[in-house]
């Protein structure tokens, strides 16, 4: 750096415009040049140049380390405390963005490329640092640096978000025009009040900024940065009222609809459950007033084979028409809390019998073979018995209902574990749909295999089903694959004493699928 005085000199006679002073930081090899050089730069450039100086690597670092800004570094490569470009990687561990002009004894490009690995702007020679080349290089880069400052700035200050920029010592360095209207506040007031943060590193955070005309809510992201070789926080608070609003809006509305929409379905379920139910009731009626008629108009002799077919009409119509109205009782009984249980210990096997025997005629008029599988160590029960039958007995005559002539149905009691046992029935009729599965177990709503289109129900059997197993702390279930069949299943306490909070409702065993 022999020739830095004539540079300073020669550099004078130019005129180069820049915004503001440029802050130097000359970094001298040799500490008897350094303060003259130091005292022309001064002169030379005292509207654009505010010199420091440092005699070793050291002091150079320490100066930096204070918190001394600067616009540029000339650095001199063979320093008493330091040599080559390790001194450049010293420097740039102190100074982030300050552009370093480093100065060596020769200046090969394998050199020249070292250095600008290690951080370094460039590299010159002593002999190349003689001509005003280098000092314009110098005056270039600084300008070059503020520039892009410069251009930081106008895009912050044309961000719709506000931005602060607060350095570790809660002192606000830059606020934008958007921050100052986000805030309602002038940028004097800002600027005075400390601030902090404590949240991590760019991640979003909700914040709400209290102002004259009322709280807004703010999304607020935080980044740290250097500015102007300062640590400093940016936060970037983007003002979501708005948002949030019309989102709580667009909520409100989908709610809006989905009840409109579940409403119109508990409609169109009630009419289908009013017409099926009317379609049943009229079905056994029909019969016992068509046949009562018969018999009271003489038509057949009273005694005669087809008199007493005519009478067991009659039976098994009011029977039906019975168990009809039964179910929507039972199920209104239900649905207001008033149903009661009344357990015992019962013979499981012996009752499953039972209904199995009380559906036989049913099934042989199909030709439907009903096959009991009872696992023996269910032997201390203690349920409802007629509750157990109710719900075997619908399972059953579903069954029964959707099972083809001389199909087979099976019947399955086992084990579920120490304290429950499950009661599944099986048949090999068409199957049920996947997107109709979920409609199961449901008032006011039926399934229909396509097969028998023309068969109606009510849809009350299997929602009375459901909701007497829930109650007694149990559940409900079905598998049911297209061509193959449906299990029907439902666990239940072994002991009606069994706790509430011993019975989990999830996650449970799925059943097995339908052979």
């Amino acid at each position: 750096m022999a020739g830095i005085a004539a540079i300073a000199e020669s550099a004078a006679m130019r005129s180069l415009d820049l915004a503001a002073p440029s802050r130097l930081l000359l970094v001298e090899s040799n500490p008897g040049r350094a303060p003259l050089t130091s005292e022309l730069l001064s002169r030379a450039q005292a509207e654009r140049l505010v010199v420091s100086r440092a005699a070793t690597l050291t002091t150079a670092i320490e100066l930096l380390s204070s918190g001394v800004s600067v616009d540029a570094i000339i650095l001199d490569l063979n320093l008493p405390d330091s040599q080559g470009v390790e001194t450049v990687r010293r420097v740039r561990i102190v100074t982030r963005s300050a552009p370093i002009i480093a100065i060596s004894r020769v200046a090969d490009r394998e050199l020249r490329r070292r250095a600008r690995s290690e951080g370094a702007e460039d590299l010159f020679a002593d002999d190349e640092s003689t001509g005003q080349l280098f000092w314009r290089n110098v005056l270039q880069i600084i300008e070059r640096k503020r520039s892009q400052q410069r251009r930081f700035q106008v895009l912050l200050d044309a961000s719709p978000d506000g931005i602060l920029l607060v350095n570790d010592a809660g002192v606000v360095r830059y606020v934008n025009q958007a921050a100052v209207d986000l805030f309602g506040r002038s940028r004097d007031e800002l600027f005075a009040e400390p601030i902090g943060f404590s949240v991590v590193d760019a991640k979003p955070v909700e914040i709400v900024v209290s102002r004259p005309d009322g709280d807004r809510t703010c999304e607020m992201r935080v980044v740290r940065m250097e500015w102007d070789e300062e640590p400093t926080w940016l936060a970037s608070i983007r003002d979501v009222t708005d948002r949030r609003q019309a989102e709580i809006l667009r909520i409100r509305a989908l709610e809006m609809d989905f009840d409109h929409r579940r409403t119109e379905a508990a409609n169109r379920h009630r009419s289908m459950f009013l017409s099926n139910m009317s379609h049943e009731l009229l079905t056994p009626l029909n019969a016992i007033i068509g046949f009562s008629q018969l018999i009271d108009e003489g038509v057949v002799p009273q005694g005669s084979p087809k008199h007493k077919d005519f009478i067991g009409h009659i039976l098994g119509s009011g029977r039906h028409l019975l168990k009809l109205v039964s179910d929507a009782l039972e199920l209104s009984s239900v649905e207001s809390g008033k149903v009661t249980f009344l357990p015992e210990s019962v013979d499981l096997l012996e009752l499953t019998e039972e209904v199995v025997e009380l559906l036989g005629s049913t099934a042989g008029r199909k030709g439907v073979r009903i096959v009991i599988e009872f696992d023996p160590s269910l032997d201390a029960i203690e349920i409802d018995p007629g509750r157990y039958k109710q719900v075997l007995y619908t399972y059953v005559s579903n069954a029964i209902r959707f099972s083809p002539d001389q199909g087979t149905i099976h019947v399955r009691v086992r084990a579920e574990g120490e304290r429950r046992f499950r009661l599944e029935v099986r048949d090999h009729g068409f199957g049920i749909a996947p997107s109709d599965v979920a409609r199961l177990f449901h008032q006011f709503d039926q399934v229909e295999p396509s097969t028998k289109p023309q068969d109606h129900a009510t849809g009350l059997g299997l929602a009375l089903t459901r909701r007497l197993v829930e109650l007694q702390g149990g559940w409900v279930g079905v598998s049911s694959f297209i061509g193959k069949g449906n299990e029907f299943f439902a666990v239940l306490p072994r002991s009606a004493s069994l706790p509430r909070d011993a019975n989990p409702r999830g996650p449970r065993p799925p059943p097995d699928s339908p052979r």
